[in-house]
């Protein structure tokens, strides 16, 4: 499970059918990372049986795992109706094949609550998460963001921005260590975009603690590799 100021690495998947998502996750485990993430917005084949498939090999791989039914309103791939989300993620469950569920702090309230429900009987976390592919927050704006998912009962907070310019990144990097310090919570913290790049290699070293990594296909501007980000934290020492 993610720990607060510790560093952990998540592949996302992208495979649009089995036999493609399949073929990343074996992929994606050569690569040793901590965490798959399967973007299951970007997974459009229908066979029931197939996704059975897919939800088993996850639930017996040996990275942890996060279930990620992306809004289209926060960078979905696709339009989905909550309905053909919640019951997605109740496959997911029921197989238990995550560890966590992503879903965003800005949904519809019962959506929230419906997930909610089915996650407090399983041992299953929740992340919430918001995205602004636009700007960076203030501070205050931060602050009051990580506390409404705190508050809503998150296991991990999720905020990812873009920053425009360095006092940007100064500001989310600044705003997201002054909340950890006061917050027992694992907080992923992404400033987006080549700006951004430190943000993905050292997390921990700045209020955070997960970094999405490639191994095939991006699903955020100023995403690296795992070899990059490895090489980066050896060079930097952080990591042995």
């Amino acid at each position: 499970m993610l720990k607060k100021n510790t560093f952990a690495v998540c592949v996302p998947l992208t495979g649009e059918n089995s036999e493609v998502l399949l073929g990343e996750i074996d992929a994606a485990l050569a690569a040793k990372p901590d965490f798959l993430e399967w973007r299951r917005d970007y997974y459009t084949e229908e066979d029931a049986a197939q996704e059975q498939a897919v939800l088993a090999r996850l639930a017996a791989c040996e990275a942890g795992v996060i279930f990620t039914f992306r809004s289209a309103a926060e960078g979905g791939v696709r339009s989905c109706s909550d309905e053909e989300r919640l019951a997605a993620i109740r496959r997911c469950v029921d197989a238990k094949a995550a560890d966590y569920i992503d879903i965003e702090l800005e949904g519809d309230p019962e959506f929230t609550a419906a997930v909610k429900a089915l996650l407090s009987k399983e041992d299953c976390g929740l992340l919430l998460s918001h995205h602004n592919f636009e700007r960076t927050y203030t501070m205050a704006e931060i602050v009051e963001i990580l506390r409404r998912m705190e508050a809503a009962g998150a296991d991990v907070l999720k905020l990812a921005m873009l920053p425009i310019n360095k006092e940007d990144l100064r500001r989310e990097i600044t705003a997201v260590q002054n909340y950890s310090l006061a917050s027992d919570k694992p907080i992923v913290m992404i400033a987006m975009g080549e700006l951004g790049k430190i943000t993905r290699i050292a997390p921990d070293i700045l209020g955070g603690s997960l970094s999405y990594a490639v191994v095939k296909n991006s699903t955020a501007p100023g995403q690296l590799s795992i070899a990059e980000i490895r090489h980066a934290r050896r060079a930097l020492g952080v990591e042995a």
